[in-house]
């Protein structure tokens, strides 16, 4: 087996311009488990990907052979659940709660966008840390690496779910969201 470096990886990836369906029909996952959570289709077919994006920063973190927890990755799919219902294209059109972040314009195309709900105005930023360039927003697999990213960059605070937070007003957000959906399934192995 020849093991590739995540730039390497990432490079053979975009080589195909259907990449991210292979992907998905490739990283299949375990059988779910009798008592375990699963997410509706349109959210449960991301599961693979979001398994190779977080065992990508996993071992970038953590070391090699080092992967996501069933924890983390049901929580990064609690969060896609929560932020965009599973659609890669998905762009919010509801205005700020709370200050807006730098850079927010008003326009349409400032917008929180994708999986995760990136906020393109932390894109660029954000995506060139994660992928080494500028990544396209409407991308999947970039989707997903960066929120990897975000989530496991910091050995020291990893995983760190608090790119989606509570909203000032006290609602729950994505992050609050899913570990209230995961506790009866994960009762005190939950992380931070």
């Amino acid at each position: 087996m020849i093991l590739l470096t995540p730039n390497q990886k990432l490079r053979a990836m975009t080589a195909n311009r259907d990449y991210w369906k292979a992907l998905a029909l490739h990283y299949k996952t375990l059988p779910r488990l009798p008592g375990r959570f699963i997410f509706p289709p349109k959210v449960e077919r991301w599961r693979g990907l979001v398994v190779y994006c977080f065992d990508i920063y996993c071992q970038q973190t953590f070391g090699s052979g080092t992967t996501a927890s069933d924890y983390d990755v049901d929580m990064g799919l609690g969060i896609i659940k929560g932020e965009s219902g599973g659609d890669h294209l998905a762009i919010c059109h509801v205005e700020w709660v709370g200050p807006p972040p730098p850079g927010y314009d008003g326009t349409p195309a400032t917008r929180a966008t994708g999986l995760c709900q990136h906020v393109p105005a932390y894109w660029v930023g954000r995506s060139t840390a994660a992928l080494g360039h500028v990544g396209n927003i409407l991308d999947p697999v970039d989707q997903l690496l960066v929120m990897a990213y975000l989530v496991y960059h910091n050995a020291a605070k990893a995983p760190n779910w608090g790119h989606w937070p509570d909203a000032p007003n006290g609602a729950h957000g994505s992050a609050t969201k899913a570990r209230e959906l995961l506790a009866p399934f994960y009762a005190g192995s939950e992380r931070t």
